[in-house]
């Protein structure tokens, strides 16, 4: 399970969300390479500003298109922004892995 630290605020999102791609497509890479699923969890806005929502979760599994590369609903972030947690189940489909309950 990873998830995407803040990229504080000076840091402007095409910045960070290339270098959060960059990053992922490398992790996933060997992670195909040794048969490991990575779990990407959305934190809260609180923690991060890069991964937050269940948008941004899908719009990173799309992006990184790696079979290896999943997701997982926490609720306590989706909680944070008034985000169904059903959202999670209807975007990801398949790709969701893991469920944190609080």
């Amino acid at each position: 399970m990873i998830s995407a630290a803040h990229a504080g605020y000076k840091a402007t999102r095409q910045e960070y969300w290339s270098r959060l791609i960059k990053n992922l497509k490398e992790l996933a890479s060997y992670a195909e390479d040794i048969e490991m699923d990575l779990v990407l969890e959305p934190l809260t806005q609180y923690e991060s500003n890069v991964v937050v929502t269940c948008n941004d979760l899908v719009a990173a599994l799309n992006e990184v298109n790696s079979e290896r590369l999943v997701g997982m609903c926490d609720i306590c972030p989706s909680f944070c922004n008034r985000e169904p947690i059903m959202t999670y189940f209807e975007k990801l489909g398949e790709r969701l892995r893991h469920m944190h309950v609080v």
